[in-house]
């Protein structure tokens, strides 16, 4: 609305006030569908990476697919099974690969780097089942006691550390003098 005034015209502007009952959602709307997460979550349980599925001109951007992760539960649990299912369908491969290589259908060094690599994609995947184990070995004895038994103790060993002291202790002339054992007279 545009009214004069002397300064000039004078422009107002209405806002509508918010429906806080049901608040328009924010950004673009998902396109995640069902069918789509299930595609996504198969390729990712045979062994390919998010990376090369969202190359693939159908599929959804990795970013998005991400979100969908954090934002959809049924996706992300979907998402996580998918992921334990790589590490075995990845250490699979590796088996594969060398089989290949002990055959000659394939460079032994290059064999090498892929199995060490699907090696440490495995463990990372799914650490209990690939990871390295750890052996903890821990002897432990327990002793139960009291703070009267502690105190006693303690009063022990004061009187014995008292009983040394005035051992090597000697009063000549009023004056108290430490007597040093491994001093020569």
């Amino acid at each position: 609305m545009t009214t004069m005034s002397k300064s000039g015209p004078k422009v107002t502007f209405k806002v509508a006030a918010p429906n806080l009952n049901n608040p328009a959602p924010a950004g673009r709307p998902s396109t995640y569908t069902a069918e789509m997460g299930e595609m996504i979550c198969t390729r990712i349980a045979m062994g390919e990476s998010v990376r090369a599925i969202c190359n693939d001109p159908e599929m959804p951007a990795s970013a998005t697919v991400y979100r969908w992760v954090v934002s959809n539960a049924e996706f992300g649990e979907m998402y996580a099974r998918a992921r334990d299912a790589q590490a075995d369908s990845l250490f699979d491969e590796a088996g594969d690969v060398a089989r290949q290589a002990l055959a000659g259908a394939v460079d032994p060094q290059a064999a090498r780097l892929f199995v060490d690599t699907v090696k440490w994609q495995a463990m990372k995947l799914k650490p209990r089942k690939y990871g390295d184990k750890l052996e903890v070995e821990q002897n432990l004895s327990v002793r139960s006691v009291t703070l009267a038994d502690e105190l006693e103790a303690i009063t022990q060993r004061q009187r014995r550390m008292a009983a040394e002291a005035a051992a090597k202790t000697t009063i000549i002339d009023g004056t108290c003098r430490v007597i040093d054992p491994h001093q020569r007279a």
